[in-house]
C-alpha cells in the first residue's frame, strides 16, 4: 500500500473481510507508536461492535496498564479543572 500522499492510513481489507490494515510512513513513526495506535482502534473497535450505542465519551482507549500509570502513578496535578456541561 503506498502512503505517499498520506502518513498514516487506516484502510480496510474488502478480501479478507474483518481484516484492516494499518499503513504508515517508516519515516515518520516508530514500530512501538504504530503497535499503541494499532492497540487503540482494536480496542474502540471491540468497544463500538459489542455496543453499537456507546458514546464516544465513554471509549476507553487505554489499556489496563496504561489506566494504572495514569491514575496512580503520574503526579497530581496542582490545579483543579472541571469541565463545562
Amino acid at each position: 500500500l503506498n502512503v505517499g500522499q498520506y502518513p498514516l492510513c487506516l484502510v480496510y481489507d474488502a478480501k479478507a473481510p474483518g481484516k484492516f490494515i494499518l499503513a504508515y510512513n517508516p519515516h515518520l513513526y516508530h514500530k512501538k507508536t504504530i503497535k499503541a495506535i494499532s492497540d487503540y482502534i482494536t480496542r474502540i473497535l471491540i468497544q463500538l461492535c459489542s455496543k453499537p450505542d456507546t458514546l464516544v465519551i465513554d471509549l476507553n482507549i487505554m489499556s489496563d496498564k496504561e489506566h494504572k500509570k495514569v491514575s496512580e502513578e503520574w503526579p497530581k496535578p496542582k490545579y483543579s479543572f472541571s469541565v463545562p456541561n
